[in-house]
């Protein structure tokens, strides 16, 4: 695997807790993020997505499949040991699952779906959260399928003023092209935003 190190200091978590149901004909009892396309799991890209910009610290937060999710760890990634697979024993929310992660460093949280395909530049994703000054990031993406997406408001200097959740009327998904692409990266300050269970990040704690 070529290598875009040096190394960012910096703790992925990958959010992999929920059931697949809607996929569930095509998926059986495996998790969204286990499922292959074109050749590899989600999981194992985003994995080797952290390998390639140096970042060791792994978390991967499971729910119903968390049991699938973990032998897939321990076979694949054997020597291991800064992959760690976290159950959660009641649904917490796309946030409330990352508010112990946010505790246990002071480095940033990049914070990524499972069920995302992505291979993006994570060196300029956290450079832009550097300069930009912010509690969070989020990665945005053009998108055309509006009606089922986040659209993301943002003022000229690329604060977030406003995030319109789905599902939203026609004329807002006519006037912005811009969605929300299930990447963020938090300062461990934001804990304090998340204070309920379930918690999610775009209903609950952004903007």
């Amino acid at each position: 695997m070529t290598s875009t190190k040096s190394n960012l200091n910096a703790h992925i978590a990958i959010i992999a807790g929920g059931a697949g149901s809607r996929l569930k004909n095509v998926t059986g009892s495996s998790p969204k993020a286990l499922v292959e396309v074109g050749g590899q799991n989600n999981l194992a890209r985003i994995i080797g997505l952290s390998e390639r910009y140096g970042i060791s610290r792994v978390s991967i937060l499971g729910g119903v499949a968390a049991k699938n999710i973990k032998r897939f760890v321990e076979i694949q990634y054997p020597n291991t040991k800064n992959i760690k697979v976290i159950t959660e024993e009641k649904p917490l929310g796309t946030a409330g699952k990352c508010k112990s992660l946010c505790y246990m460093s002071r480095d940033p949280l990049i914070v990524i779906y499972g069920d995302i395909i992505c291979n993006f530049s994570l060196k300029k994703f956290l450079s832009y959260h550097y300069d930009k000054g912010g509690d969070a990031t989020i990665l945005v993406q053009h998108n055309s399928h509006y009606k089922d997406s986040d659209i993301i408001g943002f003022d000229k200097n690329y604060r977030v003023t406003n995030i319109y959740k789905k599902p939203h009327l026609p004329h807002l998904s006519q006037n912005s092209g811009i969605a929300c692409a299930a990447a963020y990266i938090v300062n461990p300050s934001i804990a304090e935003h998340i204070l309920q269970t379930p918690c999610d990040w775009v209903h609950d704690v952004f903007p």
